[in-house]
């Protein structure tokens, strides 16, 4: 496997080139500070995947730079990188036909989830997850403890127990829950829990 790092931090690209190498057998690893190096060394060589930092010197916007890139008649995977969970600038690189999105800041063991599934060959974006995290949101706290409780089996008089508050309130909870996420059916309120991380089971 080939692979050209292109990002303007030297830190993050020695972190992630010792990473992949870790992980994978990288026959090739070269790595670039400035877009004109990168388009320069893709045009000359091939690569299988090209992670491509959304801050890199020279590339503009992420939109025009993977274009740009894609414009190449070689076969490469574009991956964006970026310091931040910026889901317009996801977007972006998806539409303009980016293989995928890693955010720098996201866990060890997250990121390497991530890389192996670029390794095999899937594409990886964070618009599933951001949609997750809006839903959960949504909810108020105790909103979330109710839901949680709910799906784990336990009834409205011991959830009231619990939090020693009114049966009815408890009822009103569950109603702006199931409104809110559009679960109705113990089913629906199981898989939407696991979506949003309430529960792991």
């Amino acid at each position: 496997m080939k692979i050209i790092l292109a990002d303007s931090e030297a830190v993050f690209r020695y972190g992630l080139s010792q990473l992949l190498n870790d992980l994978f057998t990288v026959e090739a690893l070269t790595s670039v500070d400035h877009f004109s190096h990168l388009y320069e060394q893709v045009h000359r060589y091939t690569f299988d995947i090209i992670f491509l930092d959304v801050e890199l010197e020279g590339g503009g916007d992420v939109f025009g730079a993977v274009q740009q890139l894609r414009s190449i008649p070689t076969h490469h995977r574009i991956i964006v990188t970026s310091r931040d969970d910026n889901q317009e600038m996801e977007k972006q690189a998806y539409m303009a036909g980016a293989d995928g999105f890693l955010e720098k800041r996201v866990s060890l063991d997250e990121a390497i989830d991530d890389l192996q599934k670029i390794h095999d060959g899937e594409k990886v974006f964070y618009l599933d997850r951001y949609r997750f995290r809006s839903t959960e949101n949504n909810l108020t706290q105790r909103e979330k403890e109710v839901f949680r409780l709910t799906v784990y089996g336990y009834t409205i008089n011991e959830i009231a127990d619990i939090y020693n508050i009114a049966t009815k309130t408890v009822e009103n909870h569950r109603r702006n829950i199931r409104k809110k996420l559009g679960v109705k059916t113990k089913k629906e309120w199981i898989t939407k829990a696991k979506e949003i991380g309430l529960i792991n089971f």
